[in-house]
């Protein structure tokens, strides 16, 4: 009996020792997604006017907030015929294992327009941060997967290849990086396989950079699998306005893009010269074709992409930390506190706002340069409202065609909203 004892007492304290090792790792300090917004407009060119968009709320439990619950999901179509409002709520199942090395994260994501949902994205990351691999899936346990990925890193952290395997048709595609002295990428090569084992080259892409350094910290390379190159192309409308690259230290003038056809023969060449604009809320950046508009916030993460032409989705991300989730039972709900409707606008857009508390509130419209358009004061509003934007000057000069920045100020809260208009 005492050896029967004596074995019970020694399982009992190995299996508290594997647990513990199990579980030693703190909770994971990270930005994740907590919802998104897209819009579309059309009319100018192919009939009657009409405007669509979408918003989606991530929420979960504030002990456990990268461990999304429910998605709230607002939709809204307004035709010459027809206006369709709905507003609903879906149970998620998502989930977050922590192992020794990395974690598990099951999280929503759904950007395909009139697609199944939920579409669950299932990534293994780095207690640090780094994504090592994704998987959007159709089922919870990512066994009905559309794109899976493998990524590769060398000893300072800097991506150094990556391995996609898309199904429907299958097909495997692997990125190899290039980096100079200062770890800056110049240069990546893709290749596609039926097989993953006889490769075909299908793209060659060049980064050229400016010598100006950037004065603010962002991690645009630590945060460009948050919202990567894989998931946007899936998106209607970005097939070739998917974000580039951005090193963190030094400004990108221009990406050379080299495609490659079926049997591997390389046609010209195509430039694509990036201006990219600094402000206190982060990075902006319009392709110089005009036609395709990016922004990226102080952290480095994407929160922005738009395109200027009729029928095209435009998208907002919105990020929280899960440092900055306290820690407590209650529910924390994602939010967009300004949000813009319709956008693209042609005369006038509703500014749909959020505050924690009535407050008066100043409206300041700014252009691509960072100039001052207009500003607009209001002395007192309540906590959750919706203003009237005109596209105009102060002077009630209709605005020219382009990306403007819209920046609510109220009292101890700032938000910023992109708007772009078009006539």
């Amino acid at each position: 009996m005492r050896t029967y004892h004596k074995l019970i007492i020694t399982l009992i304290l190995v299996l508290g020792f594997s647990l513990s090792g199990l579980y030693a790792q703190d909770y994971p300090q990270l930005y994740f997604l907590t919802g998104f917004h897209w819009y579309s407009l059309g009319g100018a060119f192919s009939g009657p006017d009409w405007s669509e968009s979408e918003t989606q709320t991530f929420t979960s439990y504030s002990v456990n907030p990268l461990n999304i619950r429910s998605i709230h999901e607002t939709y809204r179509f307004d035709g010459s015929i027809e206006y369709i409002h709905t507003d609903s709520t879906y149970a998620f199942d998502g989930a977050v294992e922590l192992e020794q090395d990395f974690f598990t994260l099951r999280s929503p994501l759904r950007l395909w327009r009139y697609g199944s949902f939920p579409l669950y994205r299932i990534s293994k990351i780095s207690y640090d941060g780094y994504y090592l691999e994704d998987r959007l899936a159709y089922n919870p346990t990512g066994t009905d997967f559309s794109i899976k990925t493998w990524h590769t890193y060398n000893e300072n952290r800097k991506l150094i290849g990556s391995v996609w395997k898309t199904l429907n048709p299958l097909q495997f595609t692997k990125i190899e990086v290039t980096l100079d002295d200062l770890e800056r990428r110049i240069e990546e090569y893709r290749y596609v396989s039926p097989d993953s084992l006889t490769w075909t080259p299908n793209m060659r892409i060049e980064y050229i950079y400016t010598d100006q350094q950037f004065a603010q910290s962002q991690d645009f390379e630590k945060h460009y699998l948050y919202m990567p190159d894989y998931i946007l192309r899936e998106v209607q409308g970005y097939m070739q306005g998917t974000p580039p690259y951005l090193n963190d230290d030094y400004a990108l003038s221009y990406v050379i893009e080299t495609h490659a056809s079926n049997q591997g023969e390389w046609y010209e060449p195509e430039y694509h010269c990036m201006n990219l604009q600094f402000d206190g809320d982060g990075v902006s950046l319009e392709y110089c074709n005009g036609i395709y508009f990016l922004n990226w916030n102080t952290a480095g993460l994407l929160t922005y992409i738009g395109a200027d032409y009729e029928g095209s989705p435009g998208y907002t991300f919105t990020y929280s930390h899960t440092s900055d989730v306290s820690n407590s039972d209650q529910v924390n709900t994602a939010a967009i506190p300004l949000l813009v409707y319709p956008n693209p606008v042609r005369d006038q857009s509703s500014l749909e706002y959020s505050l924690s508390k009535a407050s008066p509130m100043q409206i300041s419209t700014y252009n691509i340069k960072g100039q001052l358009v207009k500003k607009e004061s209001y002395p007192a509003m309540t906590q959750k409202g919706s203003l009237n934007w005109i596209a105009s000057d102060k002077q009630g000069k209709a605005l020219p065609n382009g990306i403007y920045l819209i920046r609510m100020q109220a009292e101890g809260e700032v938000f910023t909203a992109r708007v772009m208009v078009v006539k």
